[in-house]
């Protein structure tokens, strides 16, 4: 009688394969993460240390990162450095990005959180285009929609944009005929000066009914991954409900989501 050699058993084979992968692209991951600003280069040691995996498994990690050109080899130093394969991934990871749809799903937890509406604004021409909003559960009289312009002197989303953009963006604004829409207006440029000034100090500015009377708003400056202004956060609604204060439950919910936009960006805080 012949006897039959048993099976191996692929099942669990291929289970011990599989978390082994994991475990490999886990490890690879974390030394790309070591990488941060302030140590662009790092040493085999140095990673070991930082991801807490044994000399020779981050060396032959790093090798392997090496090839496909994740890390480069810095032999002047003996240190490593991430690569342009991450450069193109990057591009690429950012390109697909679209700020309202990253925007929208903090936008909303901000409205639930404030009851009151969302804007988000970006840069158009001296002025500010409103690009989406969600609405308040409470109605309140606020006319910008998706589409509308609004003034870059006058409004806290333009303003707050205003504030980072370059020097020469700011010099144009002010040089044109600043329209007064309320009696709250600020007209004088070298009033405004100082108001952007302070909002680069803050990172917040305030529509305190420079458009409308009774409607108030807070805004916060969004940037993409090259530290550049990308757009602004907003919430308005009627001037009693919307806290001007430092200590204001409004604003840092306001500066809260507007940092999380702008991080996923990939804007890196200074």
């Amino acid at each position: 009688m012949t006897r039959k050699t048993p099976k191996p058993n692929t099942s669990s084979t291929d289970l011990d394969r599989h978390r082994s992968s994991i475990q490999s692209v886990r490890r690879a991951v974390s030394l790309l993460k070591a990488f941060e600003p302030n140590r662009p280069e790092l040493g085999v040691s140095e990673l070991s240390r930082a991801v807490g995996l044994h000399k020779t498994t981050v060396y032959r990690l790093l090798v392997t990162l090496k090839e496909e050109g994740f890390v480069q080899h810095n032999p002047a130093n003996d240190r490593y450095r991430l690569g342009p394969s991450l450069i193109r991934v990057g591009r690429i990871a950012l390109d697909s990005v679209d700020l309202s749809k990253q925007a929208m799903p903090h936008m909303r937890a901000l409205v639930d959180e404030v009851g009151e509406t969302a804007m988000l604004e970006i840069w158009d021409d001296r002025r500010t285009l409103v690009v989406a909003t969600v609405d308040g559960p409470r109605f309140t009289h606020i006319i910008a929609r998706a589409g509308y312009h609004l003034p870059a002197h006058g409004s806290s989303g333009g303003k707050a944009m205003l504030a980072f953009l370059p020097s020469e963006e700011v010099d144009k604004v002010l040089a044109r005929e600043l329209k007064k829409y309320t009696e709250n207006t600020f007209t004088d440029p070298g009033r405004l000066r100082e108001e952007l000034a302070q909002i680069r100090a803050t990172g917040v500015s305030y529509d305190r009914q420079e458009i409308d009377i009774g409607v108030c708003a807070i805004s916060v400056p969004i940037f993409d991954h090259r530290g550049e202004i990308a757009g602004a956060l907003t919430v308005a609604g009627p001037m009693q409900r919307i806290p001007q204060g430092e200590d204001s439950a409004v604003r840092q919910l306001v500066k809260k989501a507007g940092e999380a936009i702008s991080r996923e960006l990939g804007y890196l805080a200074k």
